[in-house]
């Protein structure tokens, strides 16, 4: 069976990238739309209807795609801090249980010098 490691530090890289995804794809979709809307100024009639319902559409699942992507790393946000909330209680209840366990992290990153801590707007 296919064993799955997650660090703190991996969710909240995880976040960083959908938002700079989100701000990539946001960047080379308004490029390839002001390329295609200058293919478009020529046309007339029903095609130029036709043109102009299919730039809204991609005007409405551009934003989608941005929202989503925007979403998804609020998400992981989201779990980082759940994730080192859950972790730091669990280390706190095997203290608990013996305050003399040996090597027990006080952090529960396991890798305090490298989590990066959730953006002040969580």
């Amino acid at each position: 069976m296919t064993q799955y490691n997650v660090t703190p530090q991996y969710v909240a890289n995880a976040a960083t990238d959908c938002d700079t995804t989100a701000q990539d794809v946001q960047t080379q979709l308004g490029l390839l739309r002001t390329y295609v809307e200058g293919l478009g100024a020529s046309w007339l009639g029903v095609s130029a209807t036709q043109f102009a319902e299919m730039m809204t559409n991609f005007q409405v699942y551009s934003v989608a795609l941005h929202d989503a992507l925007v979403d998804i790393g609020q998400g992981l946000r989201g779990n980082y801090v759940n994730y080192v909330n859950s972790e730091a209680d669990n280390l706190r209840g095997l203290v608990g249980i013996d305050g003399n366990l040996v090597d027990t992290p006080t952090d529960p990153s396991g890798q305090p010098a490298t989590v990066t801590p959730p953006p002040a707007n969580l």
